[in-house]
């Protein structure tokens, strides 16, 4: 836990330096979700938890789900992402789902069945070193995660968007 809060805090003060490079090239999206997802099952299951993905149809040939991006910054939101929903979520299940957008993007989404967070929640979720203590308490962590996937996300001509309801769930996204 002390080296992923290390790990994070330098990659933070590095992108808001402007110090963090980026390696823009194109790959399969949905092989990397597919790819985290698998990783991630084992924790997942460990909680009792269902992690499931769905690929929309059209991204799913290897070639139509391709994008420009740093896949190994993509890499790290959306394990940042899946992460936080397998921490916070106490049962239930969560979803990896990657669909294409109109305007030639794609969305990544993660949604769960946890706490869920209210409006002023999830604005302070996105802040750094910011612990939402309802639903953190006992959770390790250091509140860096979702601040850095927004900063990162914006590095690479993305966004990093959310929308929760207490006691629904939550679902993050990665356009």
């Amino acid at each position: 836990d002390l080296i992923a809060v290390l790990n994070a805090t330098l990659d933070t003060v590095t992108a808001e330096s402007g110090g963090l490079s980026l390696e823009r090239r194109p790959f399969d999206l949905a092989a990397l979700a597919k790819e985290v997802v698998q990783e991630r099952r084992p924790q997942a299951a460990a909680k009792g938890l269902e992690l499931a993905i769905h690929v929309d149809e059209a991204l799913s040939d290897g070639q139509s789900g391709a994008v420009v991006a740093d896949a190994l910054r993509t890499r790290q939101i959306l394990t940042n992402l899946i992460d936080n929903a397998i921490k916070y979520t106490v049962r239930g299940r969560i979803e990896a789902r990657l669909e294409q957008l109109a305007d030639n993007r794609v969305r990544l989404e993660i949604a769960d069945t946890g706490p869920g967070l209210t409006a002023d929640e999830l604005e302070l979720a996105f802040h750094p070193f910011q612990r939402i203590a309802r639903t953190g308490a006992g959770i390790s962590g250091a509140g860096l995660g979702l601040s850095l996937s927004r900063r990162l996300a914006l590095l690479m001509e993305g966004e990093v968007s959310a929308e929760s309801a207490v006691g629904v769930g939550s679902c993050f996204r990665l356009d």
